[in-house]
């Protein structure tokens, strides 16, 4: 999952507060950062994994 945005549709999210909910493994799960991030009122969630382990700086 890469680059996918959820549209709050709470009338009380403010438009000016905008959330990124991001793990680093597949095997992770996003639910609670996002619950958290609608919490505070975010109208855009961008969701992020990463794709899997990346090479050491100067290994690449």
């Amino acid at each position: 999952m890469k680059d996918h945005v959820i549209l709050s549709d709470d009338p009380a999210a403010r438009d000016d507060l905008i959330g990124l909910a991001r793990v680093s493994t597949d095997a992770q799960e996003l639910v609670r950062q996002i619950d958290a991030l609608m919490a505070a009122g975010c109208a855009r969630i961008y969701l992020d994994k990463a794709s899997g382990p990346r090479a050491p700086p100067g290994q690449a």
